[in-house]
């Protein structure tokens, strides 16, 4: 990912420099810019944050590939972390059920095993 690291605007103002009208809008426009520079980079930190590897959904992992059909399209979708620690990112598990639940995996599987 590019950008992750926070910059910073500009100089601090020392004491004298805050209390002048020019100091005063100078830190309304400096506090202004850091707002926009944070809410430009929520969606980023959000993605980077639903991309790590969950523990808590090693139950879910395992309930779903209780069945032939999810257990095969797991085989076939899941990155090789997923697999070796049965364990999915947010991204990853939203992937996953809605690829289980709408995934044609009858026909499929009806033609491996005969």
């Amino acid at each position: 990912m590019k950008n992750t690291t926070q910059r910073s605007a500009g100089e601090q103002l020392k004491k004298g420099e805050a209390r002048t009208a020019t100091g005063q809008q100078y830190a309304g426009l400096l506090n202004q810019h850091q707002a926009i520079q944070s809410a430009a980079a929520y969606p980023q930190l959000a993605m980077i944050a639903a991309s790590q590897a969950n523990p808590q959904t090693r139950a879910v992992v395992k309930e779903a590939l209780q069945t032939p059909y999810a257990d095969a399209y797991f085989a076939e979708q899941a990155s090789p972390e997923a697999k070796r620690t049965a364990t999915l990112s947010a991204r990853e598990l939203e992937f996953f059920e809605v690829g289980r639940r709408y995934a044609n995996r009858a026909s499929t599987l009806f033609y491996d095993v005969y």
